[in-house]
């Protein structure tokens, strides 16, 4: 049974899960913290990250032993610290560039980069690279006032679910490339995805008895590229 959160998301490699729990404080009723906590499906045993944090949106490296979470605090300044999995040691900060405000769902990217969700200063969303050791932010899609969250990286692709048009639903993006794809054609929403062994495409959707768990098997003809997005220039803004 999951502990009580107030993130409902999580993260899967190297068979462990990651996660954040809420824990309150010992004295001050008012108080809490959000710790991430790492369940070895193998020998089902969780064990706690030590300290007292404000950490979110947690992802876990291919082989299990760094974490990225955003740390958010009570002053709405937002950070994605590199965790070691063993020690809860902080390895590295990424802070906040130029215009940027606000990161989320941070994902590793072949060791050396994570790809996550930011958001900027006039209220805009985009995906962005961010190289671990030199800390350079570079965008991969346009900034828009769509809202994106939700990334998953299978080799080379990323998954993420997108409002366009009205409705959430699922996108690609070649991270090489930038070359964007919608997946999904769904009215009420399409979310978390994920890519399983046999190619097929996993998502959560909501139904009028609650989420459904959805998936399919991706042929040609899901690949939708996307000609154009609702962006708007960060100049003019």
């Amino acid at each position: 049974v999951k502990d009580i959160g107030d993130d409902d998301y999580y993260s899967f490699a190297a068979n462990k899960i990651v996660y954040t729990v809420t824990t309150p404080a010992a004295r001050w009723g008012q108080k809490d913290y959000s710790n991430i906590r790492i369940l070895d499906i193998n020998t089902h045993t969780v064990k706690q990250l030590p300290g007292k944090r404000k950490y979110f949106t947690p992802g876990i490296s291919d082989d299990g032993k760094r974490i990225a979470a955003v740390e958010f605090l009570p002053d709405q300044q937002s950070s994605i610290h590199i965790i070691d999995e063993a020690t809860g040691n902080i390895l590295e900060k990424i802070l906040p560039a130029g215009d940027i405000a606000l990161f989320s769902f941070p994902k590793f990217y072949k060791d050396d980069h994570i790809i996550t969700s930011a958001r900027n200063k006039p209220g805009m969303m985009s995906i962005v690279s961010v190289n671990i050791q030199t800390k350079e932010i570079s965008t991969l899609i346009p900034w828009s006032y769509e809202v994106n969250g939700y990334l998953f990286i299978k080799g080379d692709t990323l998954l993420y679910s997108a409002a366009s048009d009205g409705y959430d639903n699922i996108f690609a993006l070649n991270i090489h490339t930038k070359n964007m794809y919608k997946l999904t054609e769904e009215s009420l929403g399409a979310y978390q995805p994920c890519i399983n062994e046999k190619g097929e495409l996993i998502w959560s959707g909501f139904t009028a008895d609650g989420y459904q768990l959805k998936e399919k098997k991706l042929t040609a003809a899901d690949w939708q590229p996307v000609m154009s997005t609702n962006t708007v220039n960060v100049k003019d803004m």
